[in-house]
């Protein structure tokens, strides 16, 4: 009796683990005892009916609502899952929990209370009600839900969030913006800064030229998402991604100018970062996301408040506009912006995090250790014993780095070479005795290789189109055979 022109977006096998699930679920949790004792609270309620929906549904409801966004391209994985998954556990477990799913009657006997029929009327379903009509209330149910996910759908599909965050480095004239990888860098006064700046500080004053230095420092990167279904999502969203586009930045820039950015300033993005606020298309309002307390002294908080970012002068902006791993790179982080990253984009952006982690060390051992292990994560496979790949992670990391890099099989040899003595260092400090002495040579041999074979692998993904960590290894496979 399901209604034809209503979305559709639970397969027939989704519906039927569904069911199962939800049969399961409530005979199990209608046995306990302690349902409908008067001491049993909205709090108490929600701990209990967890530990049942955990027990019984939590996993099979997770697979359908991959299911949903695997089969319907309109939803966007990483924005929606959350507000599918929701639909299911509030929305409908957690309400016939409560005995508050409102469910339209069936037209059948079943459901006449003796002194009148109530077909096609609304009705609360609870445990009880569910347990002895389960296969009448399953449509219903499953509309319901159709329903729920288009709802949520339509009501997000034009929304758009705009979230500022401020940013250290930003050395650009006022009101001039850059644009990079769909975050725009702008210098501009703001006068919510301050506003949740001294909020957030909890500072009873400001010393002398402390709120002029607070003013001058208005430097932002602002994202723009759109089809977004909430707020959370959106600083779920944003975190990584503005890891991604800060960890390519410096890929793009020279030694000098990434160096520079170390002085004085937050290492890297938290996990719980500051946001200055958002904008929300639907309604107007803004938001101020939620901050952890930190020291009250005004330098202090100044450097965990802002954001480390790459230097962005004009100086950088001409380099990165004139780089030719532009267009690879402005391709990677077009996926992860759409949600639609590749593995082998994901192992770059692991190995993005070392390249990134070794720029904020001061002392040589701490940055040749993280550049190597950038380059060992994306050069390395984990299928060392599988026929052709039955080899050292020493001869695959030196092999895989001189193809990325050179093309005569003479500069190959020497590369190979190079990149063996580099790998030995590594080893030397991680299993060896001491830091030992390395030059400021190495370090910078090590920085540039681990740039150069980075760009080398972004680019190579981008021109065969590889997409997978399987696919490179063939390619390498290839190489070495041909």
């Amino acid at each position: 009796m399901s209604n034809i022109d209503s979305p559709q977006y639970l397969s027939s096998k989704d519906i039927g683990v569904l069911k199962k699930t939800l049969v399961s679920f409530a005979i199990d949790t209608s046995k306990d005892k302690r349902i409908g004792q008067p001491y049993f609270q909205n709090n108490e309620q929600w701990e209990f009916f967890y530990l049942y929906f955990k027990k019984h549904a939590e996993e099979d409801i997770k697979k359908i609502c991959s299911n949903i966004i695997s089969n319907h391209k309109e939803i966007k994985k990483t924005i929606f899952f959350d507000a599918i998954y929701d639909i299911f556990q509030r929305n409908v477990f957690y309400a016939i929990f409560r005995g508050e799913f409102t469910a339209v009657a069936l037209k059948t006997e079943k459901f006449d209370d003796g002194s009148m029929a109530i077909d096609l009327a609304p009705r609360k379903v609870g445990l009880d009600t569910f347990i002895k009509y389960s296969d009448d209330l399953a449509i219903p149910i499953v509309e319901h839900i159709n329903q729920q996910i288009a709802n949520k759908i339509s009501f997000y599909k034009n929304h758009r969030v705009i979230t500022w965050v401020p940013v250290t480095n930003l050395r650009i004239d006022k009101d001039v913006c850059f644009e990079f990888a769909n975050v725009s860098f702008i210098s501009k006064e703001c006068p919510a800064l301050t506003e949740n700046f001294v909020k957030w500080v909890k500072m009873d004053k400001f010393r002398d030229g402390e709120r002029t230095m607070l003013r001058d420092s208005g430097n932002f990167a602002i994202i723009k998402f759109e089809g977004c279904s909430a707020p959370k999502a959106i600083f779920d969203l944003s975190r990584p991604y503005f890891n991604k586009v800060f960890g390519v930045l410096r890929l793009l820039l020279d030694w000098a100018e990434v160096e520079g950015e170390l002085i004085g300033t937050k290492q890297s993005l938290e996990t719980e970062y500051t946001v200055i606020y958002s904008e929300s298309s639907h309604d107007n309002s803004t938001m101020t996301a939620v901050m952890p307390e930190i020291n009250s002294d005004f330098f202090i908080a100044r450097n965990e408040y802002w954001i480390r970012c790459p230097i962005i002068s004009s100086k950088s902006i001409e380099q990165i506009s004139n780089s030719p791993n532009l267009k690879a790179t402005n391709a990677l982080l077009e996926r992860a912006y759409n949600s639609k990253s590749t593995s082998l984009d994901s192992k770059i952006f692991d190995s993005l995090f070392w390249y990134s982690e070794s720029l904020k060390h001061f002392t040589t051992p701490h940055k040749l250790v993280g550049f190597v292990t950038a380059l060992e994560t994306i050069l390395t496979s984990n299928k060392l014993t599988e026929g052709f790949y039955d080899k050292s992670i020493s001869e695959m990391f030196s092999e895989r780095g001189a193809i990325v890099l050179c093309d005569s099989y003479e500069d190959r040899l020497e590369m190979k070479r190079k990149l063996k003595g580099i790998y030995r260092i590594r080893s030397i400090l991680v299993h060896g005795s001491g830091t030992g002495s390395i030059s400021d040579s190495e370090i910078t041999d090590a920085h540039h290789l681990a740039t150069g074979i980075l760009l080398g692998v972004i680019d190579l993904a981008n021109k065969e189109n590889i997409s997978s960590v399987e696919e490179l290894n063939d390619y390498f496979q290839k190489v070495l055979l041909s």
